[in-house]
């Protein structure tokens, strides 16, 4: 009586792969990571006058229908901000810059691949100002700026500054730390930022002074 006949090689070594991406899987799975937190800034407005300023902040973005603001001449979250009171909003993943068509400021913004700390000078580059399509808004450099992960179903920021012409056409850049809140919750972002208040382009950071 003759055995059974053993399966071809490429199907053991098929069989394995797919055993180990199945572990693989799992083990990811059982080890979820823990993206950064940080709790809904909440402080008073300052006039930064013309001076050098770095800070990081977290907005509340969970709402789908209202925007969070920031103003960074005044290094502080507004509510309900005036035409030129502020100079980016989250809603959201969503973006915008107070510049374009419907916008009473002359913002733009822009991607740079330097280090947040290398990038000292704002470039003399073309700022994206704020588009508006079928009623929505958005600034199409921010539009790339998480990866989601499928296995985690988290979002990261992805490894990009973006610099930030101002609504009064000062300059300031940032950098995208969390998508996160306490929990972890979804919905708050946290930015770091240095704002140049005296009209140059000049922007080093000043890394002690982070709130």
């Amino acid at each position: 009586m003759s055995g059974s006949a053993r399966p071809p090689w490429w199907l053991i070594v098929l069989g394995g792969v797919l055993l180990i991406v199945l572990i693989g899987i799992v083990a990811s799975s059982l080890t979820r990571p823990t993206p950064p937190v940080y709790s809904i800034t909440q402080r008073a407005p300052n006039d930064a006058g013309d001076l050098l300023v770095s800070g990081r902040v977290t907005l509340d973005a969970r709402s789908a229908d209202r925007w969070s603001f920031f103003d960074f001449s005044r290094d502080a979250p507004v509510q309900e901000p005036g035409p030129l009171e502020w100079d980016v909003a989250v809603r959201r993943t969503s973006w915008i810059v107070n510049g374009g068509d419907g916008f009473a400021g002359r913002g733009g913004a822009l991607t740079s691949d330097q280090n947040f700390d290398d990038l000292s000078v704002a470039p003399e580059g073309s700022y994206a100002a704020t588009t508006v399509s079928a009623g929505d808004s958005a600034s199409a450099p921010f539009d790339r700026w998480y990866r989601y992960d499928f296995l985690s179903h988290l979002l990261w920021p992805q490894p990009t500054r973006f610099v930030i012409r101002t609504a009064d056409g000062r300059y300031a850049k940032l950098e995208i730390e969390s998508y996160y809140c306490p929990g972890p919750e979804p919905g708050c972002v946290s930015f770091r930022y240095t704002y140049q208040g005296d009209g140059s382009r000049a922007l080093a950071t000043r890394t002690d002074s982070l709130k």
